[in-house]
C-alpha cells in the first residue's frame, strides 16, 4: 500500500478510498510488488518523456520535480499483495486470503472473504497438506493468518497461487500508439513469466474502455498483433481467452493458434457449437474451443467440479440462478414490509449477517437484470409447466422482482411530492443504467424500466453512467452526463447502479433529493445536505 506523502508546495495531492472487490487479482507476478521499498518515497516508477521519447527510472521522490505547479497527482492508495489463495472453509464454502505481508516464515498480515466467517479460529483447506489458520484480527480489521504445510511455507504458496492471466489493460489503450507498444509491453511481460500464461482479450462490448485493444481498431488486425506476440514467445502461453461474441472472429484466430496454445471461448451465445469444434485445423488444438472447464481450472486449479453429464451442468447453472432470484424476492418484499414499518431494513441485513451459519446475505433492490437471473429461472418455470407441475417459488418471486421498476418510480413521485414538485417536467437524473456495478452491460437492466415509468408520467430524464457512454430503448437515444457535471440542477437523483467510480461524496452535498436503492450512500450519508430516501 502506498502511504499518503506529505504535499509540497508545488503539488496537491488528491487520495481516494479503494475496495479490493474493485479489483481483479490475476495479475502477473512481476507486476507485483513483493514488498514496499523502505523509505516509502524509495519506490521506483518509469517515467516517459513523450517529446524526447525517452524512459528514465525515477523515484517518488521525485514527483515534486516532475509534476508542474498546479497539477494534481492521483495517489493509489490500493494494496500490496504478495498472493491469493483459493479454498475451502470446514462447512464447504469458499474463501478467499489475500497475503499482505510476512510476519514470520509461517504467518503473515492477510485479507480474507468472506470476512464475516472467517473469524479467529477458523481453518481454510488450500489443498491437501496445505491448511490456513486464522489466527487474530487487526485493528484496520485485516487477519492474522497461519500457514499449516507439510513442507516449505513459500513453496506451498507458489505452488498454489493459480496460474497467471495476463488481463487486458485500460492503461495500455490510454497509453499506447499502436501495435509496436503493445508487443513490446506483452514481450517484456511474457519474456519474465516462469509459467506459461494465459492472454485475455475482452471486447469492446464488454467494457468501451478497451476499444482499439492491440493498438488497432480492426478486429482483423488486431488480430495479427496479439498472434505474432504469441508467435514471438514459444512455450510462454497456455492459450488465449477470447470474448468478442463473434465466433467467426474466434474460429480464426484459433486456426491460426501455434500447436499447444488453446483458445478459451468466451461466446456466451456459440460456446456449445465453438466446443464441439469443426474439426478443421492441422493441430487439434486448432478444432476447437476449450470450455469454462478450462479457463477457471487456470485461474484455481483443483476447484473445478466435474458432473456427470451437460443437462446435470445445466440443471446446476438453473439453481443457482433461482436460488438468487427467489433470494432477491424475499428480502425485496421485505424492504418493503419495512418501509411500511418504518424500519431499515440495510440494517436489518446487516444484524442478520452477524451470525455465523445458517446464513447467507442477499440484497434487496430497483429490480433484477443481466441475461442470467432474470431469465433462467422463467425458463425453469416454462419447463414445468410442461411436466404439469407448478412452480410457485420461481412465479412469485418473478412477480416480486418485476414489480421493483415501479415501486422505485413511486419512491420518485413521493419524494417530489414532498418537495411540493410535480413529476410532469421535473427532472430527474438516473445514476448508473447498466444492470450491476462496474460493467457496461445494460441487457435487462431494471434501469430501463424506472426509466420508461418516468418518461410515461412526463419526468424529463437524464443519467450517468461512466461504463454505458450511449445507449437506445425504444424511440429515445441517451447519451451519459460528464462525471463531473453538477449534481443540483436536479430535482431529485436516482441511484439505480452503484457503480464505484460515481462520487456519491459529492453527489449528496449537491443534489436535493436522493433516491438511494442500493444503499450506495451509506457512506457518504453523515456529510449530507440532500434529503436522501432509501429502498
Amino acid at each position: 500500500m502506498i502511504d499518503e506523502q506529505p504535499a509540497s508546495e508545488d503539488v496537491s495531492v488528491l487520495t481516494a478510498g479503494s475496495r479490493t472487490s474493485d479489483y481483479d487479482y490475476e495479475l502477473p507476478e512481476e507486476h507485483i510488488a513483493q514488498r514496499a521499498a523502505e523509505p516509502r518515497d524509495a519506490s521506483r516508477m518509469m517515467v516517459l518523456d513523450r517529446a524526447a521519447g525517452t524512459l528514465a527510472h525515477r523515484t517518488f521522490r521525485d514527483l515534486a520535480e516532475l509534476i508542474p505547479a498546479g497539477d494534481a497527482i492521483v495517489v493509489n492508495t490500493t494494496r500490496v499483495f504478495r498472493a491469493r489463495l483459493l479454498g475451502a472453509r470446514d462447512s464447504g464454502g469458499p474463501a478467499e486470503i489475500l497475503l499482505l505481508r510476512p510476519i514470520d516464515d509461517t504467518h503473515f498480515e492477510a485479507m480474507v472473504h468472506p470476512g464475516g466467517k472467517l473469524r479467529p479460529g477458523k481453518f481454510v483447506t488450500i489443498a491437501p497438506g496445505f491448511r490456513v489458520e486464522i489466527v487474530d484480527t487487526t485493528a484496520r480489521r485485516t487477519r492474522i493468518v497461519k500457514l499449516h504445510t507439510t513442507g516449505d511455507a513459500s513453496a506451498a504458496i507458489e505452488a498454489h497461487g493459480g496460474r497467471l492471466i495476463v488481463m487486458a489493460s485500460r492503461a495500455l489503450v490510454h497509453v499506447a500508439d499502436g501495435p509496436a507498444d503493445y508487443e513490446r509491453v506483452y514481450d517484456r511481460i511474457l519474456a519474465q513469466s516462469k509459467q506459461p500464461v494465459i492472454l485475455h482479450w475482452l471486447g469492446e462490448m464488454f467494457d468501451p474502455a478497451l476499444a482499439g485493444y492491440w493498438g488497432s481498431s480492426s478486429v482483423d488486425a488486431a488480430m495479427e498483433t496479439a498472434l505474432g506476440v504469441i508467435a514471438a514467445n514459444p512455450g510462454k502461453v497456455d492459450g488465449v481467452k477470447i470474448s468478442l461474441l463473434d465466433k467467426n472472429k474466434e474460429i480464426a484466430m484459433r486456426r491460426r493458434l501455434p500447436e499447444g496454445v488453446r483458445m478459451y471461448t468466451g461466446d456466451d451465445f456459440d460456446y456449445a457449437e465453438l466446443i464441439a469444434g469443426d474439426g478443421v485445423g492441422a493441430a487439434q488444438n486448432q478444432r476447437h474451443s476449450d470450455a469454462l472447464l478450462g479457463i477457471f481450472d487456470a485461474i484455481a486449479p483443483g476447484k473445478v467440479h466435474a458432473v456427470s453429464s451437460a443437462s446435470v451442468a445445466e440443471m446446476t447453472k438453473l439453481l443457482e440462478n433461482t436460488f438468487r432470484s427467489v433470494n432477491i424476492a424475499l428480502v425485496n418484499e421485505l424492504a418493503l414490509l419495512c418501509e411500511r414499518m418504518e424500519l431499515d431494513i440495510w440494517e436489518v441485513i446487516a444484524a442478520a449477517s452477524t451470525k455465523p451459519f445458517g446464513y447467507m446475505p442477499f440484497y434487496p433492490g430497483p429490480g433484477l437484470g443481466g441475461h442470467c437471473i432474470p431469465i433462467d429461472p422463467l425458463y425453469l418455470s416454462w419447463k414445468m409447466r410442461g411436466l404439469k407441475m407448478p412452480a410457485r417459488f420461481i412465479e412469485l418471486a418473478d412477480m416480486v422482482n418485476t414489480a421493483m421498476p415501479e415501486h422505485v418510480v413511486s419512491l420518485v413521485a413521493s419524494a417530489l411530492n414532498d418537495d411540493s414538485k410535480a413529476m410532469k417536467g421535473a427532472n430527474v437524473l438516473i445514476s448508473g443504467v447498466a444492470y450491476k456495478r462496474n460493467v457496461s452491460d445494460v441487457r435487462e437492466s431494471p434501469a430501463i424500466d424506472v426509466i420508461e415509468g418516468l418518461l410515461a408520467r412526463g419526468v424529463v430524464v437524464s443519467y450517468l453512467d461512466p461504463w454505458v457512454p450511449s445507449f437506445k430503448e425504444g424511440k429515445h437515444v441517451f447519451e451519459s452526463m460528464k462525471a463531473d457535471a453538477s449534481f443540483s440542477s436536479y430535482d431529485a437523483i436516482v441511484i439505480v447502479t452503484d457503480h464505484a467510480s460515481i462520487d456519491y461524496a459529492r453527489m449528496v452535498k449537491e443534489a436535493k433529493v436522493i433516491v438511494d436503492t442500493r444503499n450506495a450512500t451509506r457512506t457518504v450519508a453523515a456529510e449530507a445536505k440532500a434529503r436522501i430516501v432509501r429502498l
